[in-house]
């Protein structure tokens, strides 16, 4: 436990000092964000091919989001969310690992498609498009819904554009 307390704290200086550069550097190799964190971040998110990123807290991303590492969450733990929430026009979700993200939330209103995924995105609890279109088709990625997965305000303005696999055999 302490451990995780001291990752957490490296990891909100991190996007401390990130956030009072408005832009001027980007997230790199950030760490461990438990149940209990809640951070953002104004810069372009980039985890390198060392790093690794566990996310059972609240991460609220306003610009692009590369992944060439490891993204992902504490098997078992259900509090983990990412929010794409635009800023600045669209936002790139890319990199040449597999993201995994328990819960999601797609808000941008400032551009459609507002979302470009070139990469593939496994999301293993609910994916909540509020505003904005995610382009998976253009971009060569993937949306992945793992079994039991799910979505919620899919509508008109805010769903995939392309294919999306399903993982499991329940109703979706």
């Amino acid at each position: 436990m302490k451990n995780k307390k001291i990752q957490l704290g490296i990891f909100s200086t991190i996007v401390l000092l990130n956030l009072s550069c408005l832009g001027q550097t980007k997230t790199n190799n950030i760490g461990v964000l438990s149940n209990i964190g809640v951070v953002g971040t104004l810069s372009e998110v980039n985890n390198t091919n060392s790093g690794l990123l566990t996310n059972d807290g609240d991460f609220s991303v306003y610009n692009h989001y590369n992944n060439d590492g490891t993204i992902t969450f504490t098997n078992g733990v259900t509090t983990g969310l990412t929010r794409m929430n635009g800023l600045f026009g669209f936002q790139k979700i890319s990199g040449s690992s597999p993201i995994k993200w328990y819960n999601c939330e797609f808000n941008n209103s400032l551009i459609q498609p507002a979302f470009q995924l070139s990469n593939e995105l496994g999301i293993s609890g609910n994916a909540d498009f509020l505003q904005g279109i995610v382009d998976d088709d253009n971009f060569n990625g993937l949306m992945v819904f793992e079994n039991l997965a799910n979505h919620t305000n899919v509508d008109d303005n805010s769903h995939v554009d392309g294919y999306v696999r399903k993982n499991g055999d329940e109703f979706f």
